[in-house]
């Protein structure tokens, strides 16, 4: 249902065949003209236009006028402190959004429900009225039926002009021309229009007999979950895509749309599961070497028929963390044990594996005892709450029900995305009934105060901010119509901390409030943020205040929520091991480690209240909750020997002698702790189970979301409800988007599986935002803040590296002075392998380099690890990692940086540098880019550090795109639109989930050989000799390269020099190879 403006198509519409109409004119109200700008008339500034929309499938095709309204210049509007509209612009990609200069209003004549009569303008009197216009006019007479009613799309949405009667006339309903308000002007009867044409040619083309059949989803008005109506209604249903829908024409397309992206994403994948769960298989056992519960390998051989008869669905669920494994001790047993399993990736280099042989297609899993998921089911309960008006998803919004009633209206018009027409219109009729809708005044949105009314608060929250923002800051936040507030940017603008002020003024003027992310990272990242930021400004809100000073703040208490079980094990262990920090809900042994984290966590705050030396001290001036909890369990003499050995004053194995505290009583602790928090933090799936939905639904009076652009609109559905609680939405439109699972898959009859997949700076340091502000941001002003000054000590890392690289490698060329630029380590004739079963990739050869290059640079520098953060595109690439450092003695200096990640897992985080892997070569068992590729993933891996970034891959790759090698199959070429230029191959590869699809390589294109070696002049030759590679030079050769040599025709020319292989049985004379480092994107 999504529907285009008159002047832009649809992103990826497919068209009818039928043409659109749309022509210049004007509406004649009495006396008075509204519109008619490209017919002449100047006295209103209004664009008018008469349209027919016919062209696009999958869109309810309409007849009507579009009113056009000039908004004010958006930096104005932006510095001003209102924010800036935006459109979707259907010319680029698939739709991007772009700032917006026209206030667009639809006024749609309902089908069966109008009469008109279109005849020429003869008569000198309206002729005269339009004197510079030339061209034939028609005059339409358009007369609404009894009970019809005109819809409209675009009206009562925040508008700015300041300084221009436009203004009054959208927000606070001034007259237009004479007496004649909108609201006037759109409810009016009968319309009379002028319009450009003869009229025996409009009366032929705007017609109702050129409209197509009224489009709507093929799912009926019944979305609540049912296996057996979805099988039914799927089977009969089979086609193409539906075009990507960005607004709705009513609820129940809405709720079709969001129900159905979620059932087919993972409808056929249920099935196919089903059928793989009656395939039976022998399996042998190998016993893992763990203290704790059993474990084992699991050895099962799969054929190839399997693979092949399950191909699609097997590369998607391959890529879930931990499953279960039904096991029978015979194969005709009948009852089996459930074991919950893992897949090992690469597991010939398991060591207790290594006795075993493994066959390419042998299945290898470690399994324990199962423990006894948020599934689309429940996704699609908190999207059909959204059709039931008198089913109110939280009963914290409001007590009063006739204002309840209006709030969950408007969250429905916010969802549809059509404006706000018939609930305000209602509203109006509701306050003044006896009046008559004449005489009733519209009301406009609700405008919410956000940052609260303390005066000497605000203040010192708004510090938080940088200082050029402080004025927007304040109005922009201090009155937001319907309590909605977005911010989007580019990584390392700030956008988690203005989300986190925004949130501490939430919790000041509104009271509890509950935050969330798409991902556990982006979550714990938020909550850190909001944490820091709540006591900074308490801090200074009390400072030169006396202790007992009643006006004093108390600091907020910020809980991050993690699952029951893990938090009640966590803090058990804590007990124990009072320093394994995030690692206390890990099990030994076990690969798939829980997301739980000790900072802001329920043991977190438990263990500041026991006053134990793992967590930070208690502040004089906590909550009043961790006040209250605090003196009742320091009287407890129940609690005496818990806060013993929280505290240090006995160890663990005495506590275990004597009366220790039961999982029940900790469980209340924990309870009151979440009833008594301001803020709690957790992913929308947890927010769901049932210890803290009652908190979310019944407490918490506002939402705020950080990463919002990565999270689908069924997740932010079950955060938000349907009450149009006030929310503050922050993300990046241009990096990773919602994960879905089947987006371009076709079943065996050439249909799509899932027909709805569509719906569905101010931190780096200056020189290294350059290279995506190019690639990505090009459409973004920017200049690099205070705070991106090389010379400031939080970047001494970046300079310290950029010093390294330079003393090191003498041919690496500096960067230019004030700024840090990007390192490229080319790896040339390294190789990468996948996985036979889960095809994930790995590339030892660049790891170890990356590895043995940052051991070096940490010990010659004399770097804390910490402030690295290593990211690689997959999991087993990022699984070598860890065993390599783990088993290796000389990466024991990087000890305390943290474990590596994928990029999905990473996004929200950031580190003072980046060491990128991108695992990817030309040479191997798999070649290519594979989904380096995605634009937004690459965005993410080059826009995670603060002050230093460094990527170890190979150039090269982006030849297997040219050459449509490796898994990459050349379909075509062509330019990219929007920007860059030259051809590109559209190749198949496999994205994240698993599905096969074809994609181009631009931006990877860009970076790595347009940017890097046509842009970059100078000749470089490094020998990578130093001792950070003393054990790899004893079997390995030299590379030479020459990049970009103005004077030559040949680039990217390597030479190989040989070095003595000191066991030539094990390499055949040649040891492995090394790396080109090169400078610059």
């Amino acid at each position: 249902m999504s529907h285009p403006t008159a002047d832009d198509e649809a992103p990826g519409q497919a068209k009818t065949g039928h043409k659109n109409i749309i022509k210049p004119c004007a509406l004649l109200c009495g006396s008075a003209i509204v519109g008619g700008a490209e017919l002449g008339v100047e006295t209103t500034g209004i664009s008018s236009k008469l349209i027919l929309i016919t062209k696009f499938v999958h869109t309810d095709a309409w007849m009507g006028i579009q009113l056009q309204f000039p908004i004010g210049d958006p930096d104005d509007n932006e510095e001003t402190g209102f924010g800036v509209c935006h459109f979707l612009d259907g010319a680029i990609d698939n739709g991007i959004s772009m700032p917006s200069r026209q206030h667009r209003i639809n006024i749609k004549f309902p089908r069966d429900g109008f009469m008109r009569v279109i005849r020429p303008i003869d008569d000198d009197a309206t002729k005269a009225r339009f004197p510079a216009f030339k061209k034939n006019l028609s005059l339409l007479k358009i007369i609404l039926e009894d009970g019809a009613q005109v819809k409209v799309d675009g009206f009562g949405m925040p508008f700015a002009n300041p300084g221009h009667p436009r203004e009054g006339w959208l927000i606070r309903g001034d007259p237009v021309v004479d007496n004649f308000t909108l609201l006037d002007i759109l409810q009016q009867r009968t319309f009379f229009v002028v319009a450009e044409g003869k009229s025996d040619y409009l009366n032929a083309a705007w017609s109702e007999d050129a409209l197509p059949p009224p489009f709507s989803y093929p799912y009926g008005s019944d979305h609540s979950w049912d296996m057996d109506r979805f099988q039914k209604q799927l089977s009969q249903n089979k086609g193409p895509q539906f075009a990507q829908a960005w607004n709705f024409d009513d609820d129940n397309s809405h709720v079709a749309a969001m129900v159905h992206s979620q059932v087919q994403d993972v409808f056929w994948l249920e099935q196919a599961r089903g059928m793989i769960h009656l395939e039976k298989f022998p399996v042998y056992f190998v016993p893992h070497q763990t203290t704790e519960s059993p474990m084992f390998y699991a050895i099962m051989p799969l054929t190839n028929e399997f693979r092949e008869k399950h191909d699609a669905a097997w590369r998607r669920l391959t890529k879930c963390e931990s499953f279960n494994l039904e096991v029978r001790r015979r194969l005709e047993d009948e009852q089996s044990e459930k074991w919950e399993a893992i897949i090992m990736d690469h597991p010939a280099t398991i060591d207790e594996l290594k006795p075993h042989f493994i066959g390419a297609h042998d299945f290898v899993l470690l399994i324990r005892w199962a423990y006894g998921n948020f599934q689309a089911d429940k996704k699609v309960e908190m999207i059909t709450f959204d059709n039931q008006s008198d089913a109110p998803a939280s009963c914290a919004a409001n007590s009063d029900k006739g204002m309840e009633k209006f709030l969950m209206s408007l969250h429905r018009d916010l969802m549809r995305g059509t404006g706000f027409y018939q609930t305000l219109r209602q509203r109006a009729v509701d306050a003044d009934e006896h009046q008559g809708l004449g005489a009733a005044k519209l009301p406009c949105l609700p405008v919410i105060n956000l940052l609260g009314t303390n005066r000497a608060y605000i203040n010192a929250l708004v510090q938080e901010a940088l200082p050029d923002d402080h004025s927007r800051f304040r109005k922009y936040f201090g009155e937001r119509p319907l309590g909605l507030g977005v911010i989007t940017a580019g990584p390392g603008f700030g956008k988690t901390t203005a989300l986190a002020v925004a949130t501490v003024g939430m919790m000041t003027s509104l009271g509890k409030i509950f935050g969330s992310a798409p991902s556990n990272v982006a979550v714990d990242n938020f909550a850190a943020r909001v944490d820091s930021i709540a006591s900074s400004v308490t801090d200074r809100f009390n400072h030169g205040k006396k202790a007992d000073d009643t006006t004093r703040a108390r600091h907020k208490l910020i809980i991050r929520i993690n699952k029951p079980v893990d938090e009640m094990n966590a803090f058990l262990r804590l007990l124990q091991h009072p320093h394994v920090g995030d690692k206390a809900a890990h099990q030994k042994g076990w690969k798939v480690a829980p997301k739980w984290k000790l900072h802001l966590s329920l043991s977190f705050w438990l263990l500041v209240m026991l006053r134990s030396p793992a967590v930070r001290e208690f502040r004089p001036d906590e909550s009043e909750t961790l006040q209250a909890l605090r003196k009742s369990i320091d009287g407890a003499p129940s609690l005496a020997r818990l806060r013993a050995v929280a505290s240090g004053k006995i160890d663990y194995t005495e506590y275990q002698q004597g009366p220790m505290v039961s999982r029940v009583q900790l469980g209340r602790i924990f309870e009151a702790l979440i009833s008594g928090a301001d803020f709690i933090a957790s992913t929308p799936s947890l927010s769901e189970d049932g210890k803290y939905l009652s908190w979310k639904n019944d407490k918490a009076k506002g939402i705020a979301v950080d990463e919002a652009a990565n999270m689908s609109r069924p997740d932010l559905f079950c955060v938000w409800g349907n009450t149009l609680r006030p929310c503050v939405l922050v993300g990046d439109d241009k990096q990773l988007a919602p994960f879905v699972q089947t987006l371009n898959e076709l079943d065996e009859h050439g249909h799509h599986r899932n027909r709805l997949g569509r719906d569905a700076k101010l931190r780096m340091a200056t020189g290294l935002f350059d290279l995506c502000h190019r690639e990505v941001y090009n459409d973004v002003k920017f200049v690099y803040g205070p705070d991106c000054n090389i010379a400031l000590p939080h970047h001494d890392v970046g300079r310290a590296l950029e010093a390294y690289a330079i003393g090191k490698f003498p041919g690496l060329t500096p960067a230019k002075e004030g700024r840090l630029q990007e390192i490229f380590v080319h790896c040339e004739g390294s190789c990468t392998f996948a996985d036979e079963i889960t095809l994930s990739r790995k590339c030892p050869d660049q790891i170890k380099i990356a590895l043995d290059f940052l051991s070096d640079f940490v010990t010659t520098a004399g770097v804390d690890p910490a402030r690295f953060v290593m990211i690689s595109p997959y999991q087993a690439n990022v699984e070598i990692i860890r065993r390599m450092r783990k088993k290796i003695p000389a990466y024991s200096v990087l000890a305390t940086m943290p474990a590596a990640a994928t990029v999905d897992s990473f996004q929200g985080r950031e580190g003072d540098s980046a060491i990128i892997v991108m695992g990817t070569s030309s040479r191997g068992s798999k070649t290519g880019p594979g989904f380096t590729t995605d634009e937004r993933r690459l965005n993410v891996l080059l826009s995670c550090q603060r002050s230093g970034l460094l990527i170890f891959g190979e150039i090269n790759v982006v030849s297997v795109l040219d050459a449509g090698e490796g898994e990459g199959k050349e379909k075509g070429k062509g330019k990219r639109k929007g920007k860059g230029t030259g051809n590109t191959v559209k190749f198949q590869a496999e994205n994240a989930a698993g599905e096969l699809c074809w994609v181009r390589g631009v931006m990877l294109q860009n970076v790595l050989r347009t940017r890097l070696l046509h842009d970059f002049h100078n000749h470089i030759y490094i020998e990578i000799l130093g001792s950070a590679f003393s054990v790899m030079v004893q079997a390995s050769y030299l590379i030479v390269c020459d990049i970009v040599v103005p004077e030559k025709v040949a680039v990217n020319r390597f030479e190989e020099v040989y070095w003595p292989d000191p066991n030539p049985m094990c390499t055949g004379g040649k040891g492995m190879k090394l790396a080109g480092i090169c400078r610059g994107f």
